[in-house]
C-alpha cells in the first residue's frame, strides 16, 4: 500500500512505516541488507522518499516530519514543518503521486496539495482544484488510486 513504505531517491534505504502501537519508520540499509535505524514519528503516519537520505511522513495537525539519515541509515535529524493542508476542513489522502521532485498529495475535496522535496527545506506550492465549480458545488469527492 502507497506509503507504507519507501525507498531513498537513490535506492539505498528503505523506510518501512511501523503503527506497534506507537508510530516509527524502520530504517533498512538494502544494499547490507540489515535493519540500521528505528524513528520515532509521534503524532505522524506513512512514509514518502524525499531525496536519498532523507523522508517524510505526514502529521495529524497537518504538517510534515522530515527525518534525514546519514550513510550508515542513523536518525541524524527529525524537523516539523507548519502545517500545509487543514486536517478538520479538507484532509489530504495518502494516495499521492510522486513527479519529478514534487509529492502531489489530493484532498478529499479535489484539491491537488504540492509538495517539493528538492531544496533543503520542503517547500508547499500553490493548491489547485481538479473539479470545477460545477463539480464542486455538487460536492464531488476524489476516490480510488486514479
Amino acid at each position: 500500500a502507497q506509503g507504507h513504505q519507501a525507498l531513498s531517491d537513490d535506492e539505498r534505504f528503505a523506510a518501512v512505516f511501523n503503527w506497534t502501537p506507537r508510530t516509527s519508520l524502520s530504517i533498512v540499509d538494502v544494499e547490507q541488507r540489515r535493519f540500521t535505524a528505528e524513528v520515532d514519528i509521534p503524532g505522524c503516519s506513512l512514509v514518502y522518499a524525499a531525496g536519498p537520505r532523507r523522508f517524510f511522513s505526514l502529521c495529524a495537525d497537518g504538517a510534515a516530519l522530515v527525518v534525514t539519515i546519514d550513510d550508515d541509515g542513523h536518525e541524524v535529524s527529525k524537523a516539523r514543518t507548519a502545517p500545509f493542508f487543514d486536517p478538520r476542513k479538507d484532509p489530504v489522502t495518502e494516495k499521492a503521486e510522486r513527479w519529478g521532485d514534487q509529492w502531489l498529495f489530493v484532498s478529499f475535496e479535489g484539491m491537488v496539495v504540492p509538495v517539493d522535496v528538492a531544496g533543503a527545506q520542503l517547500a508547499f506550492g500553490e493548491s489547485w482544484p481538479l473539479f470545477d465549480a460545477s463539480d464542486r458545488s455538487d460536492a464531488w469527492r476524489v476516490g480510488g488510486n486514479q
